[in-house]
């Protein structure tokens, strides 16, 4: 079974640039009706060259932290565009942290967008979706939420916080709304050369010289990254991984008892 994307209502999260971008392109290519949201002013940009290319797009403005607005905007979009038939959750904000000075305001404003804001795009949709019996709900997380390298568990703490909080959601999900025939997918990217990684914190600076050297050698164009994320999605998998061998990183952690402190060496080698 796939997924056929021909004029669904499909929102997406964080569409401003990057990968949300890029996957709005992706599933309008397919025939669906994109609605980009985001908190920067930019995200009307996109959606007018995606008109311009003949697609269907709407944009609007929304801060994920506030309930209020979400909720505001959901009832809105219902009342003048439609249900929406997947949403695609990928806003994110989190800084970098260390262990030793611990961020908590940091990791509290992290979580409300990259989390709490995931809950809260679901909740304003959702009871329609139930009421209609159909949907999909898409959630971007990570293999740092569940397979974090040691330097980056240890200096990456509001990222992967939030990272297994999106994981952990979406198996709720799934459990859950399989009887109303909602599907849920949940991705786990491959380095991504996005520059969102990157948005402040207290780690050294040779951590986060290390990580922006590894996405200039390792990332994939986001453009590539939604290609095979979209592809994912439509043939309804519940993990959508693109970074390579992450099947054999989750076993050789199993086997470890998920202690990031352990030696994967030899596992992650084959990336």
């Amino acid at each position: 079974m796939v997924l056929d994307f021909k004029d669904n209502l499909i929102v997406v999260t964080g569409a401003a640039r990057g990968i949300g971008e890029a996957v709005a392109y992706e599933f309008a290519k397919f025939g669906a009706r994109i609605v980009l949201l985001d908190v920067l002013e930019k995200v009307h940009e996109t959606a007018d060259a995606l008109k311009k290319e003949g697609h269907t797009a709407y944009s609007f403005t929304v801060d994920l932290a506030s309930d209020q607005g979400v909720a505001d905007l959901g009832e809105k979009i219902i009342k003048e565009i439609g249900v929406p038939d997947i949403l695609y959750n990928n806003a994110f904000w989190a800084p970098n942290g260390c262990i030793e000075d611990i961020d908590v305001e940091g990791i509290r404003k992290a979580l409300d967008v990259s989390v709490l804001g995931y809950l809260r795009i679901v909740k304003a949709f959702l009871p329609k979706m139930i009421e209609r019996k159909s949907g999909w709900i898409v959630n971007t997380a990570s293999p740092n939420g569940i397979t974090p390298p040691a330097s980056y568990a240890e200096y990456g703490l509001p990222y992967n916080v939030c990272k297994a909080g999106d994981i952990s959601m979406s198996q709720a999900l799934k459990a859950g709304l399989q009887k109303y025939n909602i599907g849920v997918s949940v991705i786990y990217p491959d380095a991504t050369k996005t520059g969102a990684a990157f948005t402040g914190g207290n780690a050294p600076k040779a951590f986060t010289d290390a990580i922006q050297e590894y996405f200039k050698d390792n990332g994939v164009t986001p453009a590539a990254a939604a290609t095979d994320f979209v592809e994912g999605v439509r043939q309804e998998k519940f993990m959508v991984a693109t970074f390579p061998n992450f099947d054999k990183i989750l076993v050789e952690y199993a086997k470890n008892g998920l202690d990031p402190t352990a030696d994967y060496s030899h596992v992650m080698a084959l990336h």
